[in-house]
This record gives structure tokens, C-alpha cells and sequence, in this order.
């Protein structure tokens, strides 16, 4: 019923990056976005990032600032604070189990009616620093997916800034689960000449998953 409340404004503080939250076909509209992004751009490249346990990671005290800065958060954060404030959480206990089965000591609590939308709070300082820091790149998440398209460089760049800035906001990039998508034109996709097809030794870059030579960088560890 809270939630239901706030739709209107809770749609328009996340429409911009974020498409899961109390917008209607959200996701099917983030989908088709980011296909005829590649399409219209076929020189950009596509990351699908991914943070180690971001859910249970992201900063408390993050998104409790994001809740008190954003008209759409306040009516939540007294929920917030009364559930998540202290240093260890309460145990989450299950019916019929004696003894407790999880206890969080960061990020949004786990079973948490609005723990997502605390998380999607917390990550948009996240990626509202990473859109004004590289404006070139086209952000859409979708909770704890997050999708980077543009230039190859361009993205190489915003991984290494995610690596080393990340865990300010509790997000910690894990490259071995990050998804580089090559481009389908120009001098980073796999059709280009002496493009080797796979990535090789030396966290290569989006342009290295492509299959060029040279590149390295963050976005590339994002790719290995």
C-alpha cells in the first residue's frame, strides 16, 4: 500500500537509470532500449556489469542518504532506519527453525518487503556519479543488473573508475562475471582485421573481448 502510494514519484526519481521501480514494463522497455541502442550505434559496445553480493553489500549509511535526499525516500526511511540501523542486523528467523538462518550486517535486508527499493535507492548516487563523470555511456539497470553501452574506451574508463570508486558506495565490481558484448562495426568488433576472436591473458579490454589488439584497461578486466 506504501509503495502503491508513492508509484508516481518513486517512477519519476528512478526512470532515468533504473526500470524495475513502479514503472509498468519496465524491464521490457529497458530491453528494447538497449537493442536499438546497439543497433543505431553499431560501434558501441555493450558491459553487463557485476558487483560481488551487491545486495547484501551496498552501504547502509549510502542508502540511507540517498532515502533523506530524495522527496520519493523520506516517507520510507523511518522503515529504513527501524529495520537496518543497527551495526548487526536482527537475525531473520523462519518458522518451525530454532535457531536463526541469516543475518545481515550490510545492505538491504534479505526477505525485506522493500528491500529492493532500498537497494535501487542506495545504487542511484551510484550511477548518477558514473552518468556525470561519462556522459557518452548510456546507463539502465534493472535492481543489481546493471548495463554500460558506448564507446569502447569510454567504457574501459567507467570500469576503472567502478573498480576503484565502487566500494565507496558498498559495490564491488567482480570481473569474472561481467559480460562484454563487442561492437558489430568499426575497429573494436570481431570482424575487424587481426581481430584474434577471444580473449586472451592480461585483462584485455571491451576492445580486447572483441578480439582487437592493444587494449586494455577496466572495462576489459570487467570482460576476462
Amino acid at each position: 500500500r506504501l509503495l502503491r502510494a508513492l508509484r508516481p514519484a518513486l517512477a519519476a526519481h528512478f526512470v532515468s537509470l533504473q526500470y524495475a521501480i513502479c514503472v509498468r514494463s519496465g524491464v521490457e522497455f529497458l530491453v528494447n532500449m538497449q537493442r536499438l541502442h546497439s543497433l543505431a550505434r553499431p560501434g558501441d559496445a555493450f558491459v553487463s556489469l557485476d558487483a560481488s553480493n551487491a545486495f547484501n553489500r551496498l552501504d547502509r549509511a549510502v542508502i540511507a542518504r540517498a532515502l533523506r535526499s530524495a522527496p520519493s525516500g523520506r516517507p520510507l526511511y523511518g522503515y529504513f532506519v527501524a529495520g537496518h540501523a543497527a551495526e548487526t542486523a536482527p537475525p531473520l528467523c523462519v518458522h518451525g527453525q530454532h535457531a536463526p538462518v541469516a543475518a545481515s550486517v550490510q545492505g538491504s535486508r534479505q526477505g525485506c518487503p522493500l528491500g529492493s527499493t532500498y537497494f535501487c535507492f542506495g545504487l542511484q548516487l551510484l550511477l548518477l556519479e558514473l552518468r556525470a563523470l561519462f556522459p557518452t555511456l548510456r546507463i539502465g539497470a534493472c535492481v543489481d543488473d546493471v548495463g554500460l553501452q558506448g564507446p569502447v574506451l569510454d567504457l574501459e574508463r567507467a570500469c576503472a573508475w567502478l573498480r576503484a570508486h565502487g566500494p565507496r558506495y558498498g559495490y564491488h565490481l567482480n570481473p569474472a562475471k561481467c559480460v562484454v558484448v563487442p561492437p558489430t562495426a568499426g575497429p573494436f568488433s570481431a570482424a575487424a582485421p587481426g581481430a584474434a576472436g577471444a580473449v586472451g591473458d592480461g585483462a584485455p579490454g571491451a576492445a580486447g573481448a572483441a578480439g582487437a589488439t592493444g587494449a586494455s584497461g577496466a572495462a576489459g578486466a570487467a570482460g576476462a
